[in-house]
């Protein structure tokens, strides 16, 4: 009895163990494994450019007292996406550092890693010229959908119409808001056409059995949830840094820029 007892206690602390969420230090070797503490430094940059791009479209230019400001709100907040990987249990954690551990994986982050959006958006125009192959055209869509590509690019357009909608009159606002999902409709082809020339340029120096590999990797149960907590930090991160973002512009433009 006394036997059983302790198996059923080793047991469940076994189960326990499994399930805790993980350690700042794991958190950190994730991080860097993953390619992800580069990618969030590279994210804030690529925020930045596109507030700088939409002001210029309006004839307006950003001063940099203000983008500094904009980067500041942006660092603060930089903990919104990366602590929601904590939630991974260990066994999902072990599995994702594993293929991190391979030459595959270690492939991946360094991609991740090196990946420049202003160069890409100017390589890309180009690359778009080139053909690709009807099966490979098969396999990045398949890796694209495992990826979750285009559900992630919908929820940073969703969070970047809403930061516009923020900035306009109130008496418009709560109607630009009701017409949110069409809006997000309207763009869905766009972002779909747009994800497919993203992931064909990103795996461009993969070969076909190489992205089979990736993919399947996807499909896993823990790169499956990997990518849910990446989205959700996403979200979490847009929707912490939009509000303060959006009250910094408005109280810019009041005073007259």
């Amino acid at each position: 009895m006394k036997k059983t007892l302790l198996s059923l206690l080793t047991l469940l602390a076994i189960s326990t163990s499994a399930w805790a969420d993980i350690s700042t230090t794991e958190l950190d070797a994730y991080l860097k494994a993953s390619g992800e503490d580069i990618m969030l430094s590279n994210m804030q940059k690529q925020i930045k450019i596109g507030l700088e791009y939409q002001a210029k479209m309006r004839g307006e230019t950003l001063p940099p007292k203000l983008l500094e400001a904009i980067s500041n709100i942006m660092t603060k907040n930089l903990s919104k996406f990366s602590e929601g990987m904590r939630s991974l249990d260990k066994k999902d954690y072990k599995s994702i550092m594993k293929f991190y551990a391979t030459d595959l994986g270690r492939k991946v982050a360094e991609m991740i890693r090196q990946l420049d959006m202003v160069k890409m958006q100017k390589e890309m125009i180009e690359f778009a010229k080139k053909e690709i192959s009807p099966k490979r055209k098969e396999l990045l869509a398949k890796l694209a959908k495992a990826d979750l590509s285009e559900e992630r690019q919908l929820e940073m357009a969703r969070e970047s119409l809403l930061m516009r909608i923020k900035m306009m009159p109130k008496e418009m606002q709560e109607g630009m808001k009701k017409d949110l999902d069409n809006q997000l409709a309207q763009i869905k082809p766009m972002i779909k056409q747009q994800v497919q020339l993203t992931t064909a340029y990103t795996y461009r120096d993969y070969s076909n059995s190489e992205i089979v590999k990736i993919t399947n990797y996807l499909k896993t149960p823990s790169a499956q949830a990997e990518n849910r907590l990446i989205e959700k930090g996403m979200s979490d991160y847009m929707k912490a840094v939009t509000p303060e973002t959006t009250k910094l512009l408005q109280n810019w433009k009041e005073k007259g820029k």
